[in-house]
């Protein structure tokens, strides 16, 4: 605790590169009973910040070496809570808003109104109070996860979460005594606000990082799959996003490098007709060696147009029309048919997942579905100890249940 705290005070930490201007805020607000505490660049702000607690932050938007936006958001990805106030000379529509997404409490154009300026920081404090107390309630009660309303939130929780991103993967076996033949890669990360690929996606798609999120997902999946027995393929989800990224059309991408043992699954709930020239890329994509696969077929927007645009070399059958399929004659009628014009007639190889039971297997089977994926063949699990057991042992994992 700071001698300032001991004696009842409030610490205001003072950022602006005019020193003329730091000294007469400084006065101002020692008249009104805050500590303050001064710098002049943001990479002394961002240390102060960081190694010590103050209940506000008052800063310039203009400074040498970054802005108060960029100060702001380095701040967030450490400290979701002490609120910021941003001084400007040069307000803009632009800069206010970008405030606003990164958590800024106010924003203040120069020359500031004393007043105005005390009564600002009387109630950013009080919020500051009360967003501590709050983050120790939601501690009390054992939630794991916070609201995510601000843009620095999410970018925070969404930093965080790519620090610890990783794959889980999935056997795709062959019931006709072939084994497991593949596997499919789901992305996993132990940030607990964002536990699902699809909030991971969502949080990438609201911060415009998909692309970067992306590529890192590509990367780690290329490291994977080199520690795969040999001939198995690895099956990686595409968004809509990543097909508009060109690093995945790039030779010389990590994922280009192993893309013969690559499958790339594109989702039949995503709208592909926004997808600018689909036909071209998906050409370069098979040039390059990968093949396509659609997935979630039989519940999304896809028809059969969309199977002549994407010719997907695999058809994986949602999970929804497998649950049960043993008690149905109405979904094993639909499965069969599904099966027959997938791979009669458009020489697509089908896969059914989610299978759970020894009787869906089974239905299925009767159904002419040859290739299948589900916990009934083995959990997803961690893509690490692939790469464990292939450089200690350089032997494959043990074979899962087929």
């Amino acid at each position: 605790m700071t001698a300032a705290r001991a004696r009842g005070f409030r610490t205001v930490l003072v950022v602006d590169d005019d020193t003329l201007l730091l000294d007469s805020l400084v006065a101002l607000l020692s008249k009104v009973g805050y500590d303050c505490v001064t710098a002049t660049t943001g990479t002394d702000a961002l240390k102060l910040a960081q190694s010590q607690e103050f209940d506000a932050i008052l800063c310039d938007i203009s400074m040498p070496d970054f802005s108060g936006l960029e100060f702001l958001r380095r701040l967030r990805r450490t400290d979701l809570d002490v609120p910021v106030i941003l001084m400007t000379g040069m307000a803009s529509l632009e800069s206010a808003v970008e405030a606003v997404q990164y958590g800024a409490y106010r924003y203040l154009e120069k020359p500031i109104e004393p007043t105005l300026l005390a009564e600002s920081l009387g109630q950013a404090v009080t919020v500051h109070d009360l967003a501590k107390l709050r983050r120790e309630a939601v501690a009390l009660s054992g939630l794991q996860s916070l609201q995510l309303d601000a843009m620095a939130a999410l970018d925070t929780r969404f930093e965080q979460a790519v620090q610890c991103l990783g794959l889980a993967l999935q056997p795709i076996v062959s019931v006709t005594g072939s084994g497991i033949i593949a596997y499919e890669a789901f992305l996993r990360s132990c940030e607990a606000t964002l536990p699902m690929p699809r909030d991971l996606l969502d949080a990438a798609g609201r911060l415009g990082r998909s692309h970067e999120l992306g590529r890192r997902v590509r990367a780690m999946a290329a490291q994977t799959v080199v520690h795969l027995p040999p001939g198995r393929l690895l099956f990686l989800n595409v968004s809509v996003d990543e097909l508009h990224d060109n690093e995945l059309y790039s030779s010389s991408a990590p994922l280009s490098q192993v893309a013969n043992r690559i499958v790339l699954e594109i989702s039949e709930r995503e709208p592909l007709g926004e997808v600018l020239g689909l036909t071209t890329r998906l050409s370069k994509l098979r040039s390059l060696g990968f093949r396509i696969a659609m997935d979630g077929v039989g519940t999304g927007y896809a028809g059969l147009s969309t199977f002549g645009t994407l010719e997907p070399d695999y058809a994986k059958l949602d999970g929804q029309l497998i649950r049960g399929l043993d008690l149905s004659d109405r979904r094993r009628s639909l499965i069969t048919g599904l099966t027959r014009i997938l791979g009669r007639d458009l020489s697509v190889t089908v896969i059914a997942t989610c299978v759970q039971t020894d009787e869906e297997c089974e239905a299925l089977s009767e159904a002419g579905v040859l290739l299948m994926q589900g916990n009934l063949f083995g959990p997803p699990f961690d893509a690490a100890s692939l790469q464990v057991e292939s450089s200690l042992a350089g032997a494959p994992p043990e074979e899962t249940r087929h």
